[in-house]
This record gives C-alpha cells, sequence and structure tokens, in this order.
C-alpha cells in the first residue's frame, strides 16, 4: 500500500509541476515544500479571501514545515482515519523553494484514496487563450495585499 500511495503521489506531484510550467512564468525549484493545509478550519473562513490568507500566514509566519506526506498518510491510516482526497495546491515558489499546499481529507468509511492538484488561477485567466503565463508568486501576494 505505502508503494502505491507513493508512487500516485509522485505522479500527482509530477502532474502539478507540470501544470505550473505550463500556466505561469515562474521556474520551480527541485527543492519542495509542503504547508500543511489541512490544520486549518475552513469551516471558519467565510471568502475564499480569508482561507488564502490563512493559507499564506503558514508560508508568510514560517509556518510550514517539510514533511514526508506518505509517511502522514501511513500513520493516519494506521490509526483507523479513513482518507478518500489528497488534495495539492502549488502555492508559491521563490528561486529556491516551490511551496506546495496539502489537504487531507477524510471520510467516513473506508474507499479508495483519490489525489487531486490544482493551481489558484487569477479571475480572468480562465477566459484568456492561455497563451499568456501568469507569476503565480506575484498573484498570490496581490489576493493576500488585496490588490
Amino acid at each position: 500500500m505505502k508503494a502505491t500511495l507513493r508512487k500516485n503521489f509522485r505522479l500527482t506531484l509530477n502532474a502539478l509541476i507540470e501544470l505550473g510550467r505550463k500556466a505561469c512564468t515562474n521556474y520551480f525549484p527541485k527543492r519542495v515544500s509542503f504547508l500543511k493545509f489541512y490544520t486549518l478550519d475552513y469551516t471558519n473562513f467565510s471568502t475564499i479571501l480569508e482561507s488564502r490568507k490563512a493559507e499564506y500566514a503558514l508560508l508568510a509566519q514560517g509556518g510550514y514545515e517539510e514533511l514526508d506526506i506518505i509517511e502522514e498518510i501511513m500513520s493516519r491510516l494506521t490509526k483507523g482515519v479513513f482518507i478518500s482526497w489528497i488534495d495539492l495546491t502549488l502555492f508559491y515558489v521563490t528561486d529556491e523553494t516551490t511551496y506546495i499546499g496539502v489537504n487531507i481529507i477524510e471520510s467516513a468509511s473506508e474507499t479508495e484514496i483519490q489525489f487531486h492538484c490544482g493551481i489558484p488561477l487569477p479571475p480572468l485567466f480562465a477566459l484568456e487563450d492561455h497563451s499568456n503565463k501568469f507569476d503565480l508568486a506575484e498573484y498570490i501576494n496581490a489576493v493576500v495585499n488585496g490588490n
């Protein structure tokens, strides 16, 4: 099971970085740090902006840590927790590090774990022809700062 989780995680991570290369002007360093978005209680946020600010705070306040997500998942499964969904979000990039937000969605019963990956897109990006790329870090900074 662990080998399958690791393989699916790696495939999803590679797909996410490739998606980022296609949509963003940024260079994505091989050093990856995972942000524990699953530590946030999203029911406390009334808008997407509020949740983005909380996610950004994990990064801005040094609240991120590198982790072996497979070990985190295996630990939960060993404790009898059912996981249905693992979400990876290409969240931020610096010259040295690519930051990926991780959400682990639990379920009430056992199910096959699904993987999802995505990038927060600027509002008008979906309406464009996608020939223009955007700067991910610049976009997240603008969202958080209200620009």
